[in-house]
């Protein structure tokens, strides 16, 4: 519709319609932690959002048309005019303003006074004296087109009406007329048997044209055939095809179109490839409705194109074509086959559309071909409607003698897809004056649910046309889940919708730019279902509302669980009235540790459990349970804080009506409902809309008075259950008004330092952010405002189709944030200074500390280590094999001592081993000689016995003994056997495997003995060995 094209887009916050001049100034929330917070999503009842940069953004005093004027360079508009109705074209002329559109009255307002004025459809507005006249009385029809030409100071007006009042009727045919010197006067051929949507100047030829849906002058004289306008296909229109010619001049298809090839001048034909079948395609960049084609056959002998049909795509549907045989002159009709001819008297051949379809691309699919493959050599489209289409690159049609017109903007104009209508517009911003039918204007379209990837400086993602033509689509929770398994963020939103014809309701998934998700109900969609609330917790999908149906076989009561990461719906009770009939679930929180999931809202049952209002989910058994006794109604708000659950709604505790009401689970099952007040507001005569977790085990409440307007309140209830209202603002600071209404209470962490800026709770980097309709005394009316404990700020501001103020059900965000827990608390900076400069000194010992006891140790564990002398050795018996001279009685040295000092010989070496050696030798008797040393031989397996000595021998002296139960000794061995295996690894050590005898002779130590054993060839080998190795044998 080329009216559309009278509309500009303003990018602009928020419509100004302040009545008084101010100082601009240029205003920043608080910047919000993006680290911590991560995405935000905002759903609710909204179709645009705004983030709010100017200190003077307000709404609009009321929806309909109106005309603003920005009176200077600060961004205020006044407010002029005002009325009902629409208002569609307007142009200026000697200073005045004149407005069309579909109205009978317009209100002025001046120096605060108001005057209704009727005007039917058409007015003029004195710029310079801000008045208010009528043309004559107007016009019987809604007006679209306005041209002032001020050359000829002639006002041009077109749309849909008849002719102006009082005029005479046999000079008016309709939809055009002419307001020349005070007067209405018609035009040459009288009018137009159609609608005229816009009224241009043409400067090439100094006309005027007129465009809208006709076809002929009201005179009779001009008649317009319904297939004249050819198609552009050229840029930006894109020429394709399917099996054509891989190589070559005759591959490509866009050498059958204009420029480069007309049905005069084929120039290069577009061939398929030999004997299959295939396609050409023209895909448009805007929606056209064919009516005629013009095709030329490749005029080639051995390859051109027999049959063919031509397909609209989108629809897929085949055009129904009536076409005249060049061979017989007659008439035919065909679809899906129809026939051309390849002879070089037929240049072209018209096939007229008798099924208009609109279609934004069409494909000529050939199935038969003379000789050895099909082709084309020219193709033209036509189309009834002769249309203006607002592309900025779309070039110039010059392949006929009518061609394609074309104008040139001038300013910045960029294109614009109009969701809803589905068409392109051009747009640009002009700052300057603003008319029209306003209702109100927004930074960023979206319908019912919006996030934004950075908290700190928003780049919304608008979720366009996701409800399937329904304005009244309600989203009321959200939630951002993260699949690992894809690493990709997922939003999932819940309400009251259908999308994609229905296959998705309740529940949608967005993720890869794709929606998904799954019906709530086996049938379909029940326009009374309703998600209220989300909960994700490790993946699993808590779903909370009003419906009943089946996910995937799983029957759904108002409660469904289902499992992100496997894409399954798990079992569940449902929730429901005392009837059976399903019951609301309006709020559902986790537990602190996620083991518990609580559901609060108006019902009565959980499965077959009595459970009313509020109910617990225990996720380890899978079980509902019950929270304390007495309490009924509808909860409406939910905090779970520790073993403190806090509720508020229209509740009853033992059949007494209140607000709010808590339990500690830890130390009773009895509801507690009388908390004490410190302020003038009593909670129990509150409406409760909002409760969040406050620090200090304490919650943060939100209300409404029922006086009206209702005005908010908004306060801390602490662990003692005292309500103290949060601290009422000075004078210079914003708060809220009456008609507040608060649907959620979260912390939000901010960046930056909090050492000079408010922050609420004090001493901390977070703010109070409340969500849902609040109007601000300084700012006006806001989505969503930031409390930093001294005043009120505005952060997004919204506005419905209807241009009043939009309402946010929830805001929620991507990491687990924005809870009383999660607050971060500073010192201030003194306290910080003197405990930085506390932890500096105390480190500063400590390490001085540690060197000097490192030192101490070093210095202990490299004291002298003087090697104890060899015992003197005393024979008990005679040796075999031993001569006169020699020791008769000798024994092997088994005393620990005596192998520790060999093990201290073999482990220094050298000098000091021949030195420590030397000293032994002269402490040894004189009797021992040279070969007594090789007793103490060093090895991997403890120490070698004499050649002369048998273990036999060593195992029959410990066997004269057995009775013996004192401890073991050189005269007193005992034969042990080894329970366990032993690896020697120490030098010294003696290693045996389990069941082997052992000869102990030495027990003096608890932990290490001494002893022997059979080295494999008889002979006894002696060692050190863990105690608890051995045992004595059984009898």
């Amino acid at each position: 519709m080329i009216y559309h094209l009278s509309l500009v887009k303003l990018y602009f916050c928020f419509l100004l319609s302040t009545t008084y001049a101010a100082a601009y100034s240029t205003y920043s929330p608080p910047s919000l932690d993006s680290a911590r917070v991560g995405q935000l999503g905002i759903v609710g009842r909204f179709a645009g959002l705004s983030p709010y940069t100017n200190s003077l953004q307000t709404a609009t005093p009321s929806s309909g048309l109106g005309v603003f004027q920005q009176d200077d360079a600060t961004s205020v508009f006044l407010n002029h005019l005002g009325g009902s109705g629409k208002l569609h074209a307007s142009c200026i002329m000697d200073q005045q303003l004149y407005l069309a559109g579909d109205f009978s009255t317009l209100t002025t307002h001046n120096d605060n006074n108001t005057s209704a004025v009727t005007v039917n459809n058409i007015a003029r507005w004195d710029m310079t004296t801000n008045t208010l006249s009528t043309l004559d009385q107007g016009i019987d029809g809604p007006v679209y087109a306005l041209y002032c030409d001020s050359t000829n100071h002639t006002l041009y007006v077109g749309g849909e009406f008849h002719q102006p009042i009082g005029s005479n009727s046999t000079s008016f045919a309709g939809s055009v007329a002419q307001w020349y010197n005070n007067q209405w006067l018609p035009l040459p051929w009288q009018g137009f048997n159609g609608p005229v949507h816009v009224i241009t100047h043409n400067p090439k030829q100094n006309t005027v044209l007129f465009g809208g849906r006709f076809d002929a002058t009201g005179d009779g004289v001009y008649f317009n055939m319904n297939s004249s306008q050819p198609v552009n296909l050229d840029q930006p229109t894109v020429i394709s095809s399917g099996n054509g010619k891989l190589a070559g001049n005759n591959s490509q298809p866009d050498s059958v179109v204009c420029p480069n090839s007309t049905p005069q001048n084929l120039g290069q034909p577009w061939l398929l490839q030999e004997d299959v079948p295939g396609y050409w395609q023209a895909t448009f960049p805007y929606a056209i409705q064919p009516s005629s084609f013009r095709i030329s056959n490749t005029q080639l002998p051995n390859q051109a194109t027999r049959s063919f049909s031509i397909l609209a795509l989108g629809s897929n549907e085949l055009f129904q074509l009536t076409y005249v045989d060049p061979a017989t002159q007659t008439r035919s009709t065909c679809s899906d086959m129809c026939f051309l001819a390849n002879t070089p008297n037929v240049t072209f051949q018209d096939f007229t559309v008798n099924n208009a379809i609109n279609t934004t691309g069409v494909r000529i699919e050939i199935h038969s071909w003379y000789g050895s493959g099909g082709g084309l050599g020219n193709v033209q489209i036509y189309q009834a409607d002769n249309t203006l289409n607002p592309h900025l690159d779309t070039t110039n049609n010059n392949c006929s003698g009518s061609g394609t017109a074309s104008t040139s903007v001038v300013g910045q104009w960029k294109e614009t897809f109009a969701y809803g209508s589905y068409e392109n517009f051009l747009t640009s911003s002009i700052p300057a004056l603003l008319v029209g039918n306003i209702q109100a204007a927004q930074a960023f379209y979206s319908v019912g649910a919006a996030t934004f990837a950075s908290a700190s400086s928003p780049q919304w993602t608008r979720y366009y046309g996701i409800f399937d033509n329904d304005d009244t689509a309600v989203v009321n929770a959200g939630l951002f889940w993260h699949n690992a398994t894809s690493n990709q963020q997922v939003t999932i939103l819940g309400g009251r919708f259908t999308m994609q014809n229905g296959a998705i309701s309740n529940i949608a998934l967005y993720h890869d730019n794709t929606w998904s998700g799954f019906q709530l109900d086996t049938g379909g969609a029940d326009s009374q279902s309703m998600v209220n609330t989300l909960l994700n917790v490790q993946g699993i999908l808590y779903i909370g509302g009003q419906f009943s149906g089946q996910v995937q076989q799983q029957a759904v009561k108002s409660m469904a669980i289902y499992s992100l990461t496997d894409r399954v719906a798990l079992p569940v009770s449902g929730i429901t009235d005392d009837s059976g009939a399903p019951g609301q679930i309006n709020v559902i929180q986790p537990s602190s540790d996620g083991s518990k999931i609580y559901v609060g809202g108006n019902f009565a049952k959980a499965g077959s459990l009595d459970c009313p209002s509020v109910c617990q989910w225990d996720v380890s058994v899978r079980q509902w349970n019950p929270v304390g006794q007495g309490l009924g109604g509808t909860v409406q708000g939910l905090s779970v804080n520790g073993n403190r659950l806090t509720v508020i709604g229209s509740l009853t505790n033992q059949q007494q009506p209140i607000k709010l009401a808590q339990i500690d689970q830890s130390s009773t099952s009895t509801w507690s409902s009388s908390p004490a007040s410190s302020s003038s507001s009593d909670l129990q005569k509150l409406t409760l809309t909002a409760v969040v977790d406050a620090p200090d085990n304490g919650v943060i409440v939100a209300g409404q008075t029922s006086e009206q307007p209702p005005q908010v309140v908004i306060g801390t209830l602490d662990s003692q259950q005292k309500f103290t209202e949060l601290p009422s603002p000075q004078a210079s600071s914003s708060f809220l008004l009456p008609g507040s209404t608060i649907q959620q209470l979260l912390f939000v962490p901010t960046s930056g330092n909090a050492a000079n800026q408010p922050r609420y709770p004090p001493n901390t980097n977070s703010v109070l952010m409340a969500v849902g309709h609040m109007q601000l005394s300084m700012a006006g009316n806001a989505t969503v405002a930031l409390y930093d404990g001294l005043s009120w700020s505005p952060y997004i501001l919204a506005s419905q189709f209807d241009g009043q103020p939009g309402q946010a059900n929830a805001v929620f965000h991507e990491l687990d944030c924005c809870k009383a827990n999660s607050i971060r608390h500073y010192l201030p900076v003194p306290a910080v200074i003197l405990i930085s400069i506390a932890i500096s000194l105390g480190l500063l010992f400590l390490l001085v500390g540690m060197g000097l006891g490192w030192m101490f140790m070093k210095r202990r564990r490299q004291g002298l280590d003087y090697p104890e002398p060899m015992p003197a050795w005393k024979p008990s018996s005679p040796a075999e094999g031993m001569s006169a001279n020699q020791d008769a009685g000798w024994r092997p040295a088994s005393s620990i001592a005596a192998i520790l000092d060999a093990a201290q010989l073999a482990t220094l070496g050298g000098a000091a081993g021949l030195a420590i050696a030397s000293s032994s030798q002269h402490e040894q008797p004189k009797n021992k000689t040279e070969s007594d040393v090789h007793g103490l031989g060093v090895g991997n397996e403890g120490l070698t016995s004499p050649t002369a000595t048998s273990f036999d021998q060593l195992k029959a002296m410990a066997l004269l003994q057995p009775d013996y139960n004192g401890p073991a000794t050189e005269d007193r061995p005992q034969l042990y056997a080894a329970k366990y295996p032993f690896d020697a690894k120490e030098f010294g050590e003696l290693g045996f495997d389990a069941d082997e005898s052992i000869v102990v002779t030495d027990t003096s130590d608890n932990v290490w003995w001494m002893g022997y054993k059979d080295d494999g060839t008889g002979k006894p080998i002696s060692g050190l060995f863990p105690s608890n190795y051995v045992s004595r044998p059984s009898a």
